[in-house]
């Protein structure tokens, strides 16, 4: 069986690499949980949008990653 790995270079020019989290509420407990983590915008926004279209209550939260000094 192979495994397809996907690596992300770290280096961004300019400032910090930024995750895009895209979170579900949980209606039972109203807390939230990560239903995907991307790296563009568009493909949150994207996401997002799905799940708001099916009846859900979704956000996208950003993240700035820390890079190695």
């Amino acid at each position: 069986m192979h495994e397809t790995i996907k690596i992300i270079a770290v280096n961004n020019p300019g400032g910090q690499p930024r995750q895009f989290c895209v979170q579900v509420r949980d209606t039972q407990f109203q807390n939230w949980k990560r239903s995907g983590v991307f790296l563009d915008q568009a493909s949150a926004d994207s996401r997002n949008q799905e799940l708001q279209q099916s009846g859900k209550e979704a956000r996208i939260v950003h993240y700035r990653l820390p890079t190695a000094a």
